[in-house]
């Protein structure tokens, strides 16, 4: 009995080990014999002694060849490069299409990574890595795969269809993120604790994406209140009956810039937005057809802020309702109109044909047009 324990722990033992097929060059390969290809593995029994420790950079290699035959590196394995503080730069295989859990978690050193097109990125894949700027082609983003990246500054996810619960939790640095028009899903508290966030970009779409209640938002909790803003998509509430609301769940800077792209049809009370007590400088409205409007603009917006619409609609806003109490409607070419990224446009050309109705209430001569001024004109008006 004692023999048999003692082969018993050998055997896991070696398996534990050599938890790898062949290396070559110093990187190790596991065999994947269903899709003949490589997964890159760490050779390493336990995580504070990763074979890998200690490496400023590394190449991993397209293919590799064992015993005559090219295989494709496709993986990189659980924990492979986990805790490898000291790695700075890496060279991932272009036909890569999984980074598996925990892979490159602590790498803190790690500042940018170019990727390759990938199916999916495991649970906590990043975690508390060093990157700074992310630009990711990946279909499926898994949960936690980027907690805690504190030094993470701008965010572009590319050809995504989904986002794991809490996947950018508490990546505080963040000032630009950009989510695609492929995207289905967002998981519960996906962006919480992403409080620095001013650039905020949901690329048209004609589908709605789905998540559930408020509680399970990807924002709750969040402070994020960005100053410029993109909505491309409609959000849509998977307990209720499928109504086209455009619903967030953050606030958003005074002297912000809206965009409302050419997919959405309206906006609602319960939008999620707090548009009535945020001043708005400039409203882009891709929409040639006015957009339903059940949110109210503040009268700060109305009168000061400019909205933009397609170049041959400005008469249709100015008798819709809710875009008709803009005092400024200036026509503008849809393709000059900010997309969410990039710098915000200079104003178009004035209008060679003023609106005669448009007033300069600037009574107060402060350089500006506000309630205040509003108010002497109506005291004036009832003095007579």
């Amino acid at each position: 009995m004692k023999k048999f324990l003692l082969l018993i722990s050998i055997m896991f033992y070696v398996c534990t080990v050599h938890a790898y097929d062949f290396y070559i060059g110093d990187i190790y390969y596991s065999y994947n014999s269903s899709d003949q290809s490589l997964t890159v593995v760490s050779a390493s029994p336990g995580d504070n002694d990763n074979c890998y420790k200690g490496r400023g950079s590394m190449f991993i290699p397209d293919t590799v060849e064992c015993n005559g035959r090219k295989l494709p590196v496709k993986r990189i394995g659980d924990k492979a490069f986990w805790n490898c503080n000291d790695l700075r730069s890496i060279v991932l295989p272009s036909c890569l299409t999984y980074i598996g859990q925990e892979a490159f978690a602590f790498c803190t050193s790690l500042k940018s990574v170019d990727f390759p097109q990938l199916n999916s990125i495991g649970y906590r894949a990043f975690y508390y890595s060093g990157l700074t700027q992310l630009t990711l082609p990946c279909k499926g983003i898994g949960r936690e795969a980027f907690l805690c990246c504190n030094d993470l500054s701008y965010v572009k996810l590319v050809e995504t269809t989904g986002i794991g619960e809490a996947a950018f939790r508490i990546c505080k640095s963040i000032k630009t993120f950009i989510l695609p028009g492929t995207l289905n899903t967002i998981g519960k508290q996906a962006f919480a604790g992403c409080d620095s966030v001013e650039v905020f970009t949901l690329e048209d779409g004609e589908s709605r994406i789905k998540y559930d209640t408020y509680t399970d938002s990807p924002f709750y909790g969040s402070l994020m209140k960005p100053k410029y803003v993109y909505i491309g998509r409609l959000r849509y509430y998977a307990y209720g009956d499928g109504d086209p609301h455009s619903s967030y769940e953050f606030s958003i800077q005074d002297s912000a810039v809206l965009t409302i792209g050419k997919y959405v049809v309206g906006l609602y009370d319960d939008s999620g937005f707090n548009f009535s007590s945020n001043y708005f400088q400039k409203v882009y409205v891709m929409n040639e057809e006015p957009t339903q409007i059940g949110v109210r603009f503040n009268n700060n917006t109305f009168i000061n802020g400019t909205l933009y619409v397609p170049i041959g609609s400005k008469d249709k806003y100015m008798n819709a309702k809710g875009w008709k109490n803009f005092f400024k409607i200036v026509e503008m070419n849809i393709d000059d109109m900010w997309d969410g990224q990039g710098v915000i446009p200079d104003d178009p050309n004035p209008d060679p044909n003023p609106d005669p109705n448009y007033l300069k209430c600037d009574v107060n001569g402060d350089g500006e047009v506000n309630i205040a001024d509003i108010n002497t004109i109506v005291e004036a008006i009832l003095s007579h």
